[in-house]
């Protein structure tokens, strides 16, 4: 029994080596019998997809040279094209508008020759002489002026004025009688226009309008302006003066823009004027009140401005006459009150 188990192990085992022979002796049939094609054709599939990245690449680095060649050559036709179109030359000519001359007429004339209350410095004269070298058919800018101007109520207002002259009534400063000058002082602060912005909830009436058109009129139409008005007041209240702001129009070939100094558009370095009446005038709603205002131009680069008005079937009038050249700059920064008994509910 002991030797029928050793001999079944000595078979086990030639069994065993029998198979590993046979298996060692079929691997390199195995190996040799191995597609090597398919290795071959792999590496040859990820040879191609990288020719075929790399071509990619090229043809569109070869696409990015050709698009900056082709922007070089649109530039150069832009340049070429400006350079046709116009030749600009910049020459400063240090000297006044109406003592000078160029050497050829101008397709346009551009400039910021507006002051307060449009008039202001008179540099719109200069503007319009300018004109002399304009082509027929050219364009000023700006090129149309519209002057505004509607009355108001600001009790506030009139108190400050009247408490500036207050001072000059002392009659013990420091042992100086200032009296003696209260009649002057007064009578220059009524004068001052007032240059400040202002809620547009205290006009009384919609604005009346004079306007100037910049392109086809002459200097000397500004050496006096006569602006008649009409106001048809739309609440009652006591009527302390006039404002005045302006609109210049850029009229263009294809459009127009606007720029506006009127108390409801963003405030710009013109602000607003108002001019105080002597005596104020008390409005009611429906009545008419009629006038003129005159701007006449003065040796001080500016205008004495006129002021007549009357309420239509009643006996009342007043009026004024300022120094445009001589304002008070009232403006302070802070945002502008509205004027009282403006709220419909509590504001508590």
């Amino acid at each position: 029994q002991t030797d029928r188990q050793t001999d079944r192990q000595t078979d086990k085992q030639t069994d065993r080596q029998r198979d590993k022979q046979a298996q060692a002796d079929r691997e390199p049939d195995r190996q040799r019998a191995r597609p090597t094609g398919t290795h071959r054709h792999k590496k040859a599939y990820r040879d191609k997809q990288t020719e075929t990245v790399r071509q990619k690449k090229r043809e569109r680095e070869s696409d990015r040279q050709k698009e900056r060649e082709r922007e070089r050559e649109r530039k150069k036709e832009r340049d070429r094209q400006i350079e046709n179109l116009c030749v600009c030359v910049h020459q400063l000519i240090a000297n006044c508008c109406q003592q000078v001359d160029i050497p050829e007429p101008v397709d346009v004339i551009i400039s910021e020759p507006m002051g307060y209350m449009l008039f202001n410095e008179r540099m719109l004269e200069t503007f319009l002489h300018a004109k002399k070298w304009l082509k027929p058919g050219g364009r000023v800018f700006p090129s149309r002026g519209d002057l505004y101007c509607s009355p108001f109520m600001d009790d506030s207002l009139a108190m400050e004025q009247f408490n500036r002259g207050n001072f000059w009534f002392q009659t013990y400063f420091h042992g100086v009688d200032l009296s003696g000058l209260q009649e002057a002082a007064v009578k220059e602060y009524a004068q001052q226009p007032i240059v400040d912005t202002f809620d547009v909830r205290i006009l009384l009436a919609q604005p009346n309008r004079y306007t100037v058109d910049f392109q086809t009129a002459d200097e000397q139409d500004l050496h006096r302006i006569d602006f008649p008005v009409s106001f048809q007041i739309m609440s009652p209240g006591t009527m302390h003066g006039l404002a005045f702001w302006f609109d210049v129009a850029f009229i263009g070939s294809t459009s127009t823009i606007w720029l506006s100094t009127a108390p409801q558009e963003p405030l710009t370095h013109w602000y607003q004027v108002r001019c105080l009446l002597r005596k104020p005038l008390m409005v009611r709603v429906g009545q008419v009140v009629t006038g003129h205002v005159r701007l006449l131009a003065n040796a001080r680069q500016s205008y004495d401005v006129e002021i007549e008005l009357r309420v239509e079937g009643t006996s009342m009038t007043s009026g004024n006459t300022l120094d445009l050249k001589n304002p008070y700059f009232r403006y302070s920064g802070a945002s502008v009150a509205p004027p009282p008994g403006n709220h419909t509910t509590s504001p508590t």
